[in-house]
Protein backbone atom coordinates (compact mmCIF):
# COMPACT_ATOMS: atom_id res chain seq x y z
CA UNK A 1 0.00 0.00 0.00
CA UNK A 2 1.38 3.33 -1.00
CA UNK A 3 1.45 6.02 1.68
CA UNK A 4 1.56 8.98 -0.60
CA UNK A 5 -2.22 8.63 -1.11
CA UNK A 6 -2.67 9.42 2.54
CA UNK A 7 -0.51 12.53 2.45
CA UNK A 8 -2.20 15.64 1.16
CA UNK A 9 -0.89 16.86 -2.17
CA UNK A 10 0.51 20.12 -0.73
CA UNK A 11 2.61 18.28 1.84
CA UNK A 12 3.80 15.80 -0.77
CA UNK A 13 5.12 18.56 -3.02
CA UNK A 14 6.94 20.18 -0.05
CA UNK A 15 8.60 16.88 0.85
CA UNK A 16 9.57 16.32 -2.75
CA UNK A 17 11.28 19.72 -2.90
CA UNK A 18 13.08 19.10 0.41
CA UNK A 19 14.37 15.71 -0.68
CA UNK A 20 15.81 17.30 -3.82
CA UNK A 21 17.53 19.94 -1.73
CA UNK A 22 18.82 17.25 0.58
CA UNK A 23 20.45 15.44 -2.35
CA UNK A 24 22.22 18.64 -3.48
CA UNK A 25 23.41 19.26 0.10
CA UNK A 26 24.82 15.72 0.31
CA UNK A 27 26.60 16.13 -3.05
CA UNK A 28 28.10 19.46 -1.95
CA UNK A 29 29.21 18.00 1.37
CA UNK A 30 30.88 15.09 -0.45
CA UNK A 31 32.64 17.51 -2.80
CA UNK A 32 33.97 19.50 0.18
CA UNK A 33 35.18 16.31 1.89
CA UNK A 34 36.97 15.20 -1.31
CA UNK A 35 38.65 18.61 -1.67
CA UNK A 36 39.80 18.58 1.97
CA UNK A 37 41.17 15.04 1.66
CA UNK A 38 42.98 15.94 -1.56
CA UNK A 39 44.56 18.99 0.08
CA UNK A 40 45.64 16.95 3.12
CA UNK A 41 47.17 14.27 0.89
CA UNK A 42 49.08 16.89 -1.13
CA UNK A 43 50.34 18.56 2.06
CA UNK A 44 51.49 15.21 3.49
CA UNK A 45 53.32 14.40 0.25
CA UNK A 46 55.14 17.75 0.26
CA UNK A 47 56.01 17.35 3.95
CA UNK A 48 57.48 13.88 3.34
CA UNK A 49 59.53 15.13 0.37
CA UNK A 50 60.85 18.08 2.39
CA UNK A 51 61.69 15.77 5.29
CA UNK A 52 63.70 13.48 3.00
CA UNK A 53 65.51 16.49 1.48
CA UNK A 54 66.37 17.81 4.96
CA UNK A 55 67.70 14.39 5.93
CA UNK A 56 69.89 14.31 2.80
CA UNK A 57 71.22 17.83 3.50
CA UNK A 58 72.24 16.76 7.02
CA UNK A 59 73.97 13.64 5.66
CA UNK A 60 75.73 15.64 2.93
CA UNK A 61 77.01 18.16 5.48
CA UNK A 62 78.20 15.27 7.64
CA UNK A 63 80.12 13.82 4.67
CA UNK A 64 81.75 17.20 3.93
CA UNK A 65 82.90 17.58 7.55
CA UNK A 66 84.12 14.00 7.57
CA UNK A 67 86.15 14.70 4.42
CA UNK A 68 87.78 17.73 6.04
CA UNK A 69 88.65 15.77 9.18
CA UNK A 70 90.09 12.87 7.20
CA UNK A 71 92.23 15.25 5.13
CA UNK A 72 93.50 16.88 8.34
CA UNK A 73 94.28 13.42 9.72
CA UNK A 74 96.19 12.48 6.53
CA UNK A 75 98.23 15.66 6.86
CA UNK A 76 99.04 14.85 10.50
CA UNK A 77 100.00 11.24 9.69
CA UNK A 78 102.20 12.11 6.71
CA UNK A 79 105.94 11.65 7.10
CA UNK A 80 106.52 15.23 6.01
CA UNK A 81 104.78 18.07 4.18
CA UNK A 82 106.13 17.09 0.76
CA UNK A 83 104.85 13.51 1.03
CA UNK A 84 101.40 14.85 1.97
CA UNK A 85 101.45 17.27 -0.97
CA UNK A 86 102.68 14.57 -3.36
CA UNK A 87 99.94 12.15 -2.38
CA UNK A 88 96.87 14.31 -2.00
CA UNK A 89 97.01 17.47 -4.13
CA UNK A 90 94.48 17.49 -6.98
CA UNK A 91 90.97 16.13 -7.41
CA UNK A 92 90.30 13.05 -5.29
CA UNK A 93 87.35 10.86 -4.46
CA UNK A 94 86.76 9.63 -0.95
CA UNK A 95 84.40 6.66 -0.69
CA UNK A 96 82.43 5.21 2.22
CA UNK A 97 85.39 3.02 3.24
CA UNK A 98 87.54 6.18 3.41
CA UNK A 99 89.63 5.08 0.43
CA UNK A 100 91.16 7.82 -1.70
CA UNK A 101 91.26 7.63 -5.50
CA UNK A 102 91.82 10.02 -8.36
CA UNK A 103 88.73 11.50 -9.98
CA UNK A 104 88.20 10.01 -13.43
CA UNK A 105 87.19 13.40 -14.89
CA UNK A 106 88.76 16.16 -12.74
CA UNK A 107 86.96 19.22 -14.18
CA UNK A 108 83.57 17.56 -13.61
CA UNK A 109 84.58 16.04 -10.27
CA UNK A 110 82.63 18.44 -8.02
CA UNK A 111 79.41 17.68 -9.92
CA UNK A 112 77.09 14.74 -9.45
CA UNK A 113 78.41 11.55 -10.98
CA UNK A 114 76.43 8.63 -12.36
CA UNK A 115 78.37 6.37 -9.98
CA UNK A 116 77.97 7.72 -6.45
CA UNK A 117 80.55 6.58 -3.93
CA UNK A 118 78.45 7.06 -0.75
CA UNK A 119 75.01 5.59 -1.33
CA UNK A 120 73.22 8.30 -3.31
CA UNK A 121 76.03 10.78 -2.59
CA UNK A 122 79.20 11.53 -4.53
CA UNK A 123 82.06 13.03 -2.51
CA UNK A 124 84.97 14.78 -4.21
CA UNK A 125 87.88 16.69 -2.73
CA UNK A 126 89.88 19.39 -4.46
CA UNK A 127 93.18 20.08 -2.74
CA UNK A 128 95.32 22.94 -4.06
CA UNK A 129 98.87 23.65 -2.96
CA UNK A 130 100.45 26.94 -1.98
CA UNK A 131 103.89 27.28 -0.47
CA UNK A 132 103.09 26.67 3.19
CA UNK A 133 99.43 25.59 3.10
CA UNK A 134 96.82 23.73 1.11
CA UNK A 135 93.23 24.68 0.43
CA UNK A 136 90.85 21.77 0.83
CA UNK A 137 87.43 21.96 -0.79
CA UNK A 138 84.92 19.15 -0.27
CA UNK A 139 81.93 18.71 -2.57
CA UNK A 140 79.13 16.27 -1.80
CA UNK A 141 76.58 15.99 -4.60
CA UNK A 142 73.39 14.01 -4.95
CA UNK A 143 70.35 13.82 -7.19
CA UNK A 144 66.89 13.99 -5.68
CA UNK A 145 63.50 14.51 -7.32
CA UNK A 146 65.23 15.03 -10.66
CA UNK A 147 67.33 17.91 -9.32
CA UNK A 148 71.05 18.14 -8.56
CA UNK A 149 72.02 19.24 -5.06
CA UNK A 150 75.40 19.95 -3.54
CA UNK A 151 76.92 20.65 -0.12
CA UNK A 152 80.35 22.29 0.11
CA UNK A 153 82.92 22.90 2.80
CA UNK A 154 86.43 24.32 2.68
CA UNK A 155 89.39 24.86 4.95
CA UNK A 156 93.06 25.79 4.78
CA UNK A 157 95.59 23.39 6.25
CA UNK A 158 98.97 24.87 7.17
CA UNK A 159 102.37 23.32 7.02
CA UNK A 160 102.88 22.15 10.59
CA UNK A 161 106.63 21.51 10.51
Amino acid sequence: MKLFWLIPVAMWSKMKKKSGMMMIEVMLALAVVVLVLTALTAAATVALRNSKYAQNVVLANHYTQQGLEITRQKRDEAVDWNSFIGSYVGYKRLDSDLNWSDCPNPPACPNYSASPNLGIFYRCLHITDTTDSVTVEIFVSWKESGKDHQARAATILSKWE
